[in-house]
């Protein structure tokens, strides 16, 4: 091989790994703004865990206030209320006790009833522009003698929620409470509506 061929090998050579050199500064800085990248995002992940964690333990606590509220407007001795929201499995989940125990287990009908509609209410309460629903029958399952004071429970929530309640029922000791009263009866085939 000839001197300068020799010469102009090593040249190419060398500007080859100039140019792999050259190369590689680029890759590590794009690897150093990567791994920072990266690394600001995991804060933002821990940050928004954090966040999460936070509304989590104020909605649980408005939960369990409003529901423990319900209960003890309507019951002489209720059951203790509990929602506990735990992360299993990747997921938020979300268990309901009364007394340590899943209500279906450890209660009547009645409780569930109440239980039901106090935790309707929250939820509907904490929703924008939502503040009027309509319920059909939300307490069949409880005691007749306890009644009124579930109409007294259901006026405390709406009044304290906000809420606007109508209500769908069979049942006469909801006059005294109601703003409005209105009968349905049937009449053919027809119903007809009137204002109490």
């Amino acid at each position: 091989m000839r001197f300068e061929d020799l010469r102009w090998k090593i040249q190419s050579l060398e500007a080859d790994v100039k140019q792999t050199n050259e190369l590689l500064f680029s890759k590590k800085q794009e690897l150093v703004k990567t791994t920072k990248r990266r690394e600001e995002a995991e804060e933002v992940k821990v940050l928004l865990q954090h966040a999460a964690q936070v509304v989590q333990q104020n909605l649980q606590k408005r939960i369990n206030t409003i529901v423990q509220m319900a209960l003890d407007i309507v019951f002489d001795n209720p059951p203790k209320f509990e929602m506990l929201i735990a992360q299993r499995r990747g997921k938020t989940e979300v268990d309901i006790l009364t007394n340590g125990l899943k209500p279906i287990d450890s209660d009547g009908g009645g409780v569930i009833d109440i239980i039901t509609f106090a935790l309707r209410s929250a939820l509907w309460s904490i929703r924008p522009n939502r503040k009027t629903f309509i319920l059909d029958e939300p307490f069949r399952n409880l005691s007749r003698n306890l009644l009124p004071r579930a109409s007294e429970m259901v006026k405390t929530m709406s009044d304290k929620l906000g809420l606007q309640i109508i209500m769908v029922t069979h049942h006469t000791t909801d006059d005294d409470i109601a703003d409005k009263i209105f009968v349905v009866e049937k009449n053919g085939k027809h119903s007809i509506i009137k204002e109490i």
